[in-house]
């Protein structure tokens, strides 16, 4: 099993890793996201921490929604939808670096544990 200690994406706190992203997260979203508050967290010592990025979560969405697998420019070689969908998600699970495939790179970390506001600003 890939990543097996990770923690669960239902109980987890997204986070992105720097800031510049996070701001480019929100200022190209929904307009609702756009009035969203970025914070500053303080992750208590015990919390579990996952690095991985969010470019292969969308990627995942494109093979969904859109057949990418399908693109001749798609970083994995698959038969099948499925297979290619398990190919992305593991590429998530092992914190594969999307960038080496030209697929640029979106850190995320996922927070299992307690997190406290640090600082807030907003827009």
């Amino acid at each position: 099993m890939v990543a097996a200690g990770a923690p669960s994406r239902k109980r987890a706190v997204f986070a992105f890793v720097c800031k510049k992203r996070t701001e480019w997260f929100r200022d190209n979203s929904s307009a609702e996201r756009k009035k969203a508050i970025i914070v500053s967290l303080i992750v208590a010592p015990d919390a579990k921490i996952y690095v991985t990025d969010l470019v292969w979560r969308n990627l995942a969405a494109q093979v969904l929604l859109k057949d990418r697998w399908r693109d001749a420019d798609f970083p994995f070689q698959a038969d099948a939808q499925l297979d290619a969908l398990r190919q992305v998600a593991e590429a998530y699970w092992r914190s594969d670096n999307p960038d080496s495939f030209g697929l640029g790179t979106f850190p995320e970390a996922l927070i299992d544990g307690e997190a406290m506001v640090a600082s807030a600003e907003s827009k």
